[in-house]
């Protein structure tokens, strides 16, 4: 239970059912009075009455604690990711059981019966990317707090690029994301972009170490040239990453595994994101966000529009601010 982006996506709807329709708890493994992370602890302690702690050295003991519930529904949102909840959802503890996206992959387990997502995320064909029934909402099927106010209040002064290290000429381009988001073409399409102009930035993170071949392979495809044009923070503070943001020109959508929180964040600060969906759930929220809004200009069809339309929403501000 930590201020993780699948928190986020699902703690507004955990937070906001009915109450006199839904009687909701929230199961984990995590010991509720030692989270220490803000917006974690926050939840925790709106749902503390509600809290349910398994035992994450034993299956057959969290399986026995949730069987006394009688529970309708128990939904799973981060299948895939830990291990010990995957484990879980192997078992028919309710009637009915749930996956929905922020890991954003289908779970395989014929234990799991749906999978919540939207229309706007998913293609026709959608269904045949899941072993549960899929259901499309005609929402976005998340309920979001302004990144800002959830993390650092109303009245928070944002530095500016200047006291953020940078130059009032330099193009910044923002993809502070995991690197297992980054493959191949996708840092080849980057060294496109951050070459064409000598003061383009691009911003990237370290919080989960790149391997040392997958760095030199970084290199090599963005052009060894461009080495210096490329700044690789480590984990940061949520002030510091969104102030990043804040100061950046322009969002770029990794692909084919694309963003989510992030792109909602650069939307706060008006900054556009180049998006190039793919068929899957996980390369498609960008885009979804935009067809929620009517908006298609920063969608793009190929690897060659997507360098072409970040290069220009780079180097010329008039179309970027429209």
């Amino acid at each position: 239970c930590n201020d993780t982006s699948v928190l986020r996506d699902r703690m507004g709807i955990i937070l906001n059912l009915d109450n006199t329709k839904f009687d909701v708890y929230y199961a984990t493994t995590s010991e509720g009075d030692k989270i220490k992370t803000n917006i974690a602890k926050t939840f925790y302690n709106r749902m503390k009455s509600k809290y349910i702690k398994l035992d994450p050295k034993s299956l057959n003991n969290s399986r026995n604690i949730l069987e006394k519930y009688n529970f309708h529904i128990i939904v799973y949102p981060d299948l895939g990711m830990k291990i010990f909840q995957t484990y879980l959802a192997y078992s028919r503890i309710a009637p009915i059981q749930i996956n929905t996206w922020g890991h954003s992959e289908t779970s395989g387990i014929d234990t799991i019966d749906y999978y919540i997502s939207s229309n706007y995320y998913e293609t026709d064909e959608g269904q045949e990317h899941y072993s549960e029934n899929l259901i499309k909402m005609n929402s976005l099927s998340t309920y979001y707090f302004e990144p800002s106010k959830l993390f650092l209040g109303d009245d928070y002064k944002f530095k500016t690029r200047e006291e953020m290290g940078f130059r009032n000429t330099d193009i910044i381009y923002f993809c502070i994301q995991s690197f297992f988001k980054f493959n191949d073409e996708f840092e080849k399409m980057i060294g496109e972009i951050i070459n064409y102009n000598p003061n383009s930035k691009i911003l990237l993170s370290n919080n989960i170490k790149f391997s040392r071949s997958h760095l030199f392979r970084f290199y090599q495809n963005i052009g060894l040239d461009n080495k210096d044009r490329v700044i690789i923070y480590p984990t940061l503070e949520k002030k510091v990453f969104l102030n990043l943001m804040k100061i950046s020109d322009v969002s770029l959508d990794p692909y084919p595994f694309g963003g989510c929180n992030s792109t909602l964040e650069a939307f706060e600060f008006d900054i556009p994101v180049v998006s190039y969906p793919t068929e899957f759930i996980n390369g498609r929220f960008t885009y979804g966000f935009y067809k929620k809004m009517d908006i298609d200009d920063c969608i793009v069809n190929s690897t060659d529009d997507y360098i072409k339309l970040a290069i220009k929403l780079g180097d010329d501000k008039e179309y970027n601010n429209s």
